[in-house]
């Protein structure tokens, strides 16, 4: 607070960094770590504002899912407090991922520190992989996690999904591998599939959600060819049934064919099943379908909505591609 109320460091913020290092020992010493989780995340908040490099940023980062995984360890977490945790946790590492994609994409620092972010990413999500579902939890639904508590996983998910995809296109198109994340491809190829199979099982036992989807997905093509149309239109549904549909239930729909797409692609006889490839070109197509049942008044409350839209459609036109489909119909602008 000192530093948001000067724009800038000064005495009292050396003060109150070094009460922090002092009472965060103690905390250890007296294994009082919810203190340190709490007073971590500040930390971790600081330095995302107003560090003076990135690497203050990780390092702080690191150090919060640290005292979560050894709180959680501890078994001194009670009730709900550690999905709040969560919450909080996603948000400080969705603004640190935000800050790595501006290196990558604006090439700030060269290729060195791309490879060190992502390598510090994946240090940063093994140490809080107890907040990802357990097969067992995922084997229980919906008895196991109410509807809040699997949506905040799926967001988990998809943080998980995010990073785990984009090392892995960076590794494609790079042709080498970053020391210390993964040194076999086989390994992370499993891991990978493993949250795509999660987020798949979450999603469709979300309230009205498969329904959703289920329709994208029932058309001529699903057993034919994907190719024929027209299609119906498809009619969206919400997690909650008394009120209009959401852009988060719209986003929510989205995740379940893009997960199928990836998890089709990433499957190495995927160019000669003809099976497999019927289910990726349904998915993309399954995609475009959602994308144009978006609430119109999205694009105008929030960037996210057109950004999601964007980035939807191009993963379908890599599949959806002229030569394979020539025609069809835009339904929305």
């Amino acid at each position: 607070m000192s530093y948001q109320q000067n724009n800038h460091g000064g005495l009292d913020t050396i003060r109150y960094l070094d009460l922090f290092f002092r009472e965060a020992h103690n905390s250890l010493a007296t294994r009082s770590f919810k203190d340190l989780v709490y007073a971590s995340y500040i930390m971790a908040v600081y330095n995302l504002i107003a560090g003076e490099s990135l690497e203050p940023a990780f390092v702080n980062c690191l150090q919060f899912s640290r005292a979560i995984a050894a709180w959680a360890k501890s078994g001194m977490a009670v009730g709900n407090e550690l999905s709040y945790v969560e919450m909080l946790w996603q948000q400080v590492i969705s603004s640190l991922y935000f800050i790595h994609r501006e290196i990558l994409l604006r090439g700030i620092e060269g290729r060195a520190r791309i490879e060190k972010s992502f390598s510090q990413l994946f240090q940063i999500l093994k140490e809080v992989q107890i907040f990802l579902p357990s097969e067992s939890a995922i084997s229980s639904l919906p008895r196991s996690m109410p509807t809040e508590l699997i949506c905040q996983k799926i967001k988990t998910l998809t943080i998980y999904l995010q990073i785990y995809f984009e090392y892995f296109l960076f590794q494609k198109s790079s042709g080498a591998r970053i020391t210390g994340i993964e040194r076999d491809a086989n390994e992370f190829g499993t891991n990978l599939n493993e949250i795509l199979e999660k987020l798949i099982q979450l999603i469709t036992h979300l309230s009205n959600i498969p329904d959703y989807i289920h329709h994208a997905y029932a058309t001529p093509g699903l057993d034919g060819d994907p190719k024929d149309f027209p299609y119906s239109k498809v009619e969206p549904r919400g997690l909650k049934p008394t009120c209009e549909p959401s852009m988060r239930d719209t986003a929510l729909a989205l995740l379940y064919p893009f997960a199928r797409l990836i998890q089709d692609l990433l499957d190495p006889a995927a160019a000669t099943k003809e099976d497999v490839m019927k289910e990726i070109y349904n998915s993309a197509i399954a995609l475009c379908r959602l994308c144009a049942t978006f609430p119109g008044n999205a694009f105008h409350q929030t960037s996210m909505a057109s950004l999601l839209v964007k980035r939807t459609l191009f993963w379908a036109g890599l599949i959806l591609n002229d030569s394979l489909f020539p025609s069809g119909t835009r339904t929305f602008q």
